[in-house]
């Protein structure tokens, strides 16, 4: 039997062992951290104990140690399961489900290909409305016709500004990039802005005259692939 994730449970249910080594030095050894030891060590021994125990009974001697790992089994999940009751989803903690319909009037039907489905939208409202992937907001489609936003339990303020998000459309700006050959002023206050010891303006996404004036902004570039040389020189926005 593999008991890898039961020992990682276990590890996890009484995390507060860790410091016993660390405090113990310091300010001793405290009831609760020896209570935490005196259970772990019950819960790992006494399920074998009684798993011998129930073998001779039965007449099994040979499926003690069975007997021993499937009590431990079910220990070790009743103790994971008092200590850390498992997460509710949005029906029972409470959120906001957002339903969309795809317009077919937008849509045109001569062109071959041309229709979008739900799946479509997936990829570019997940990077629209959680690009960075820590929010806990599930986008899945809803038929071929409708997409499903659901949101877990946050402030209203939330909500409203993932639906402008949604709602807003995208905006589609065409810029030249940087080269030493015209723009190396540019560069070079951009290059002042990189090295500058206040984090404020180090991070800004705009690059700033000595007027103030906005002289260029700053963009994520990758080279784009292609079968020739040509394309592989290539850069294109991110």
């Amino acid at each position: 039997m593999d008991c890898l994730p039961l020992a990682l449970s276990l590890l996890d249910c009484f995390g507060s062992l860790g410091l016993f080594a660390q405090s113990g030095s310091s300010e001793g050894i405290s009831f609760q951290q020896v209570a935490s030891l005196a259970i772990a060590m019950a819960i790992l021994i006494v399920p074998f104990v009684v798993g011998g125990f129930l073998a001779k009974r039965l007449k099994m001697p040979t499926h003690s140690l069975r007997i021993g790992f499937i009590l431990l089994a079910i220990t070790a999940s009743v103790a994971v399961l008092l200590n850390k009751q498992p997460g509710k989803g949005v029906d029972l903690r409470g959120g906001t489900i957002l339903v969309y319909e795809i317009d077919p009037s937008k849509s045109n039907p001569e062109a071959e290909g041309s229709a979008v489905k739900s799946q479509d939208l997936v990829g570019p409202l997940t990077k629209r409305i959680n690009p960075s992937g820590t929010q806990e907001i599930v986008i899945r489609p809803y038929g071929d016709s409708q997409i499903e936003i659901i949101i877990p339990e946050v402030d209203q303020r939330e909500v409203a500004v993932i639906e402008e998000k949604l709602e807003k459309a995208g905006i589609l700006r065409f810029a030249i990039v940087a080269n030493q050959t015209d723009h190396q002023p540019i560069i070079d206050l951009a290059r002042d802005q990189a090295a500058s010891e206040r984090q404020a303006e180090r991070l800004s996404t705009v690059v700033q005259d000595a007027n103030g004036r906005v002289v260029g902004r700053w963009a994520i570039l990758d080279r784009e692939a292609g079968d020739g040389e040509e394309d592989a020189d290539t850069i294109r926005p991110f």
